[in-house]
């Protein structure tokens, strides 16, 4: 997955991608955009969205929710 990159004057962003259906696939705060999640095919399916933060812990709103292929 990769997010649309966000900006802030403040000086870098973090991201936090969730795993709406399995909470333990969720990256918690990062400085990259992009996050992998490696799962077999039972594990297909999962639905994950994204928000950013600057410095200060100002959060954009969730991204759309999307599945996994």
């Amino acid at each position: 997955m990769i997010a649309a990159e966000a900006t802030d004057t403040s000086g870098p962003v973090e991201y936090f991608f969730e795993c709406t259906t399995e909470a333990d696939l969720s990256s918690g705060w990062q400085i990259e955009r992009n996050y992998e999640v490696i799962v077999d095919s039972a594990g297909q399916g999962h639905r994950f969205r994204v928000k950013a933060r600057d410095k200060f812990g100002n959060e954009t709103e969730w991204s759309e929710e999307l599945a996994t292929n």
